[in-house]
């Protein structure tokens, strides 16, 4: 049985309307039927993408009016095209009285169920900007999930950047670390995008696939990436379905001949 498996990815520039996003989700979908991918990934935020002019308030609101309304379409697209979806929104609090939101990456399986939600945990409070002004950190990792790629887990953004994220969720068993993002571009942001990645790839000889947000503040690249740290598809900087296609035996072939995790003496650490 052959061990290669098509992903999708669409590389999105989210408005701050959740109907406007859903038609786009729409026509994603439609797209990538015509591939036949076993999972479609979204991007960070992909419900909607706020501009800085809008108060928490007004965020706040938009959320939670919204939310179960996304979340409840996205599962029917996941259950009508008969393959995974993981996408990127804002979750409203527990407490009613509470602005601020879960910034979550929610993974469908081929039913619409809920696979897993995983609530961001390291907030980008970095390059000036403050998430946790509007967002609450999750407080666990994800867990490693059975998907249609293998084992596989899910980090956010930002996270890419704290290595231990990376190597605590290869050691459970990832093989394959989906980044759901809306990486902020500026100068060599985006050359910082291709080595954090890459790095992240390479040190932990897993498939790392990210797929990112576009526009005039996000850098696009959306890019499917193996464990030697060679770009296997590579998006540019407009909004667009990227199709890419992941071998599973590649993984213990690298690790044959660069086995890190082997080599690994923890208990100098």
């Amino acid at each position: 049985m052959s061990e290669k498996r098509k992903i999708a990815m669409f590389q999105s520039s989210s408005t701050p309307v959740p109907e406007e996003n859903l038609k786009k989700a729409e026509a994603a979908v439609a797209e990538a039927r015509a591939y036949d991918p076993c999972i479609l990934v979204f991007p960070e935020c992909f419900m909607c993408y706020f501009e800085k002019k809008q108060t928490i308030p007004e965020k706040s609101e938009i959320v939670k009016k919204t939310h179960g309304m996304f979340l409840a379409r996205m599962q029917e697209l996941a259950k009508e095209a008969g393959f995974w979806i993981m996408f990127g929104c804002y979750e409203p609090a527990e407490d009613p009285k509470e602005l601020r939101c879960y910034n979550t990456v929610y993974v469908l399986d081929e039913k619409g169920a809920v696979v897993t939600k995983y609530r961001k945990t390291h907030l980008y409070d970095a390059f000036t900007a403050k998430e946790s002004d509007f967002v609450i950190p999750g407080d666990k990792l994800c867990d490693v999930l059975d998907t249609p790629v293998g084992k596989a887990a899910v980090l956010t953004c930002y996270e890419a950047r704290f290595p231990e994220i990376a190597r605590n969720l290869t050691l459970k068993g990832a093989n394959v670390l989906f980044h759901p993002t809306a990486w902020v571009g500026g100068k060599v942001k985006e050359a910082q995008y291709d080595a954090v990645l890459r790095t992240r790839a390479i040190e932990n000889t897993v498939y790392v696939i990210s797929s990112d947000q576009c526009d005039k503040v996000h850098s696009g690249g959306s890019m499917i990436i193996d464990p030697m740290g060679v770009p296997v598809v590579k998006a540019a900087e407009y909004e667009t379905l990227v199709v890419g296609e992941i071998d599973l035996d590649r993984i213990p072939e690298v690790r044959k001949i660069l086995p890190l995790l082997e080599n690994r003496r923890p208990e100098l650490f």
